[in-house]
Parts: C-alpha cells; sequence; structure tokens
C-alpha cells in the first residue's frame, strides 16, 4: 500500500537517481502499554493478518505480533495498531524474524 510520504519521496528517488533507502533511513515506533503502537517512517505494509502485521519502514521491517490486531489509522506514513501486541520484531521477511 503506497500512501502519501512514500509517493513523494519515490517521486524524489526517481528524480536525483539515488535509492529510495538510502533517502529514507529513520523511523519511530511509540507503544502504548500493549494495546496500541504508533509507527512513523511507514513505506508499506507487507502482511495484514488478525495476528501478524508486517511494516517496511524507512530502512528497516517491523513485525506486530498479537491478537486481534487492527489498523486505526494510516495517514502521511504514519500508521496506528491496536489490539493485543504480543511482541514487536525488527528485520526478518515474511515472518521469520532475525
Amino acid at each position: 500500500m503506497k500512501r502519501g510520504i512514500y509517493r513523494m519521496m519515490s517521486g524524489l528517488s526517481e528524480l536525483t537517481e539515488l535509492p529510495l533507502t538510502e533517502m529514507c533511513r529513520e523511523f519511530s515506533a511509540t507503544l502504548s502499554g500493549r494495546r496500541e503502537i504508533t509507527v512513523d517512517g511507514v513505506l508499506s505494509i507487507k502482511k495484514y493478518e488478525n495476528d501478524h502485521i508486517a511494516l517496511e519502514v524507512c530502512g528497516d521491517k517491523i513485525h506486530i505480533f498479537g491478537k486481534n490486531l487492527t489498523l486505526k489509522n494510516y495517514y502521511h506514513a504514519t500508521l496506528c495498531i491496536s489490539g493485543n501486541i504480543d511482541q514487536v520484531a525488527f528485520g526478518g521477511n515474511n515472518g521469520n524474524v532475525t
């Protein structure tokens, strides 16, 4: 899913001939207990299931595992996920976290 800042950065990447991964290196993730996580710097949603959400962020991947996970909002590269969060992991591919 491509949105706002991702489209802008993709266009800028094409104009400058710099790789998108080099232009976008920072992200932040803020947990509110085990009920909600807000991630800033989201480039795309790679997997969206009730118990696992995988995100591509600037320079990394984030996997959120839990129960009843839902997207509350996704606006300008900021995404808010609510539910019963059991684990947050970084890196990996297709659920195989490194």
